[in-house]
């Protein structure tokens, strides 16, 4: 504090003056003596006040002030060269501030390096290089809440340069992209194209160049950030490059994207008029074959068996060595000519075709068990299909003949689930649970976008049947020791004979009950989850079981020899 008589500089609450005695709380007036000797005196050096006239000899003027006579005494304070020192660093701050403000803001300046000169033609980036795009489309869905990017929010920061402001902006930001595309920093340069762009007319020097050069950056903005699987935004990305200038590049990545993202009609749209109108692209055409069908399985699980046909001979077309397509095809025109007479029950979640009217009671028992399938399954497992599953029964004979499964086999489910009926007409335990099991492996399959490892997807059937491992026993007990591996039964049982499926069953069985015991029946919805996302197996497992697939094979086969060996 200061003291309000004599401002010397005093602790905190003192109550009296150590240079003028008075207590420097309140202003006290000062006797003629005091105020003779202080006539003139100017106040004390740290006020910064040099400019104070001196009174000494000027006639004194009545003060309108109450308090008369009063002085600034006092001596200079220590902190005077820190204060100054303060100050000035404090405006040096506030100036640099602005002038950073100003330059950051202003059209003059790029956030980075612009070339050194500006030549007297604008220089196209080449054709997007062939290597960016991928052989083909990740034909798995984008994961859930992944979030689109603007181009601002991937532009970067870099240095801020001084530059010729006699050189017009959109020259200064076309030369910016340039720097940054050829740096791979393909976020900046599409940003600065499009500042370029934005800031050039039709009529300006390099317009088009602009504009293609805009649209470069783009595509391989999109195929950077198809490479890290958000399809979404890399779509987006495709879409604007196309929008500007298109070219086999864009085309083919909005096509991928389309097919990654499950749109395969837009796909089909897209990859078709890139094999018109650019030239043939071997990888194009397996892509489009395989948008062909995925396509056809749709239609397919829609029991839309005729268009089914069509789009799977539309993927023979494009490579007839394909055996699989040919075997598959074979398989859906049998399919097609047996189901050619047979009726059908469509709801919002089932369609049940069986054959003839007289199974009409049949068919009706079976959308009755499918129904309680969906509520008890969905909520084991919190998931309800938000597309109809479709279901066909067949007569025994005709089961087998259009299925051509093994004789152990009793259903089965390949997109749609079939059933060998043999004149049902009412609710039984064992057409429940047949029914219970199928309807698994139709939501298994949509989870997992039809990735899931058989062990999984059979072990999951059976348990929600309500199967247990105990009903296996038997056969647990004489295959303990044997070392069977999960690795082993990841593929198709069909090959099976009824022994080996058996073993297969149980194994299956004793796996998945063993992960739900352990860690929950959502970890198994997660595995599939992961896997539906792209992963591999031993990825989603590592991912949801926090072990490796190995650990997890080896303490399950622990657990087995302990219970089964002794």
């Amino acid at each position: 504090m200061f003291c309000k008589n004599c401002w010397a500089n005093l602790p905190d609450d003192t109550e009296q003056c150590s240079k003028c005695g008075l207590d420097p709380r309140v202003v006290h007036e000062a006797d003629a003596h005091d105020s003779e000797d202080s006539q003139g005196q100017a106040p004390p050096a740290w006020l910064g006040n040099t400019s104070v006239p001196d009174t000494s000899k000027t006639p004194e003027k009545p003060s309108r002030c109450p308090v008369k006579n009063i002085t600034l005494q006092g001596e200079p304070s220590r902190k005077d060269p820190v204060v100054r020192i303060v100050f000035v660093v404090a405006m040096l701050i506030v100036i640099g501030g602005g002038v950073y403000h100003y330059k950051t803001t202003s059209k003059e300046l790029s956030l980075v390096e612009l070339a050194d000169s500006v030549g007297p033609e604008f220089a196209r980036i080449e054709s997007v290089a062939a290597d960016l795009a991928p052989a083909g489309p990740v034909l798995v869905p984008q994961g859930a809440g992944l979030a689109e990017q603007s181009l601002v929010q991937l532009a970067s920061s870099g240095p801020v340069v001084k530059v010729d402001t006699d050189i017009p902006g959109y020259v200064r930001d076309f030369n910016a992209g340039s720097k940054a595309f050829k740096a791979g920093n393909y976020a900046d340069a599409a940003f600065y194209y499009k500042e370029a762009y934005k800031a050039a007319s039709p009529e300006d020097k390099g317009f088009e160049t602009i504009k293609i050069n805009l649209a470069r950056s783009l595509t391989a903005l999109g195929w950077k950030i198809y490479g890290e699987r958000d399809f979404q935004s890399a779509k987006d990305y495709f879409e604007e490059a196309n929008e500007h200038y298109m070219e086999d590049s864009s085309l083919k990545g909005y096509g991928y994207s389309q097919a990654s993202l499950e749109d395969y009609a837009g796909a089909v749209d897209s990859l078709t008029r890139l094999l018109k109108e650019y030239a043939p692209d071997v990888d194009v055409k397996k892509t489009l074959k395989q948008v062909y069908v995925r396509l056809a399985d749709q239609e397919l699980s829609g029991s839309r068996t005729a268009s089914s046909v069509r789009l799977m001979q539309q993927a023979q077309a494009l490579d007839p060595d394909d055996e699989n397509i040919s075997s598959r095809l074979k398989a859906l025109k049998r399919e097609s000519d047996h189901e050619a007479g047979f009726s059908e029950r469509r709801g919002s979640r089932f369609n049940v075709k069986f054959e003839g009217g007289e199974n009409a009671v049949t068919g009706n028992v079976i959308a009755i068990l499918l129904e309680a399938a969906y509520q008890v399954i969905g909520t084991e497992l919190s998931y309800y299909p938000d597309t109809p599953i479709s279901a066909v029964l067949y007569s025994k004979e005709g089961f087998r003949d259009v299925t051509r499964s093994p004789a152990w086999a009793g259903a089965l489910y390949d997109g749609r689930i079939k059933i060998p009926t043999g004149g049902i007409t009412e609710k039984t335990s064992k057409l429940e649970a047949v029914l219970f099991h199928e309807y698994t492996h139709a939501v298994v399959h949509r989870i997992a976008k039809g990735r899931a490892p058989t062990w999984l997807n059979e072990g999951l059937a059976q348990y929600l049947e309500n199967k247990r491992e105990a009903d296996y026993s038997r056969i647990l007990t004489s295959t303990a020791g044997d070392g069977v591996r999960l690795s082993h039964l990841e593929g198709s049982f069909m090959g099976m004979d009824t022994n080996s499926a058996a073993l297969a069953y149980s194994v299956s069985l004793s796996a998945t009950e063993y992960i739900i015991r352990e860690y929950g029946i959502y970890a198994c919805k997660r595995i599939l989850e992961e896997l539906g996302s792209g992963r591999t197996l031993a990825q989603a497992v590592s991912s949801v079981l926090f072990i490796s697939y190995d650990e997890l094979q080896d303490s399950w086969q622990r657990y087995l020899k302990r219970k089964y060996s002794d």
